[in-house]
């Protein structure tokens, strides 16, 4: 993760805030090379519209891993393109909208069940081994990323702290 020097990682409502530098986007595709998979929330996929893919040269794609309890992701998300070919799951709750699901595993998506009420992480990172996925690289927002602490499911943690400063009164805190 990114911040600001003044502990921010965003802006809500306004896609992409660049706070780190070349350097950092480097290692983190170096990083995305390196980990089995790659997790973000559903809300980090409907503001930025990422690829989850690693862009380094001779590298590899993690498989791409959302949380998205309610499957909100939309089908013409970038992280879904190539789902036949590359392995994205997508994580949701019991609460089932079949049509939903069938649309998205119809792209190549795989959907697990992982939660009541909404996607569990640990739930989730107790199922990826079953799937070949071993290693996660977190990469998701201020809400995946305290979850992720909260539930003490993170071995180390990499924060990049910029010397920008967001003023923003939208200005997303950073768990960290």
């Amino acid at each position: 993760m990114a911040q600001s020097a003044n502990g921010k990682i965003g802006i809500r409502g306004k896609s992409r805030v660049w706070v780190s530098g070349q350097a950092f986007t480097a290692y983190g595709h170096l990083l995305r090379n390196r980990y089995d998979a790659i997790l973000v929330g559903i809300n980090t996929v409907l503001a930025d519209n990422p690829r989850l893919t690693c862009r380094m040269k001779g590298g590899r794609n993690p498989a791409r891993i959302i949380l998205d309890s309610r499957l909100r992701i939309p089908l013409s998300a970038r992280v879904l393109h190539n789902a036949k070919k590359e392995k994205v799951v997508i994580a949701r709750s019991e609460k089932r909208d079949r049509k939903k699901e069938k649309s998205r595993k119809k792209l190549g998506a795989t959907v697990l069940v992982c939660g009541k009420k909404q996607a569990s992480l640990p739930f989730l990172l107790a199922k990826l081994p079953q799937l070949g996925l071993i290693s996660v690289l977190i990469e998701g927002g201020a809400q995946v990323a305290s979850s992720a602490l909260g539930k003490k499911v993170v071995d180390k943690a990499i924060v990049a702290v910029s010397q920008k400063l967001i003023r923003n009164k939208s200005a997303i805190a950073s768990p960290f």
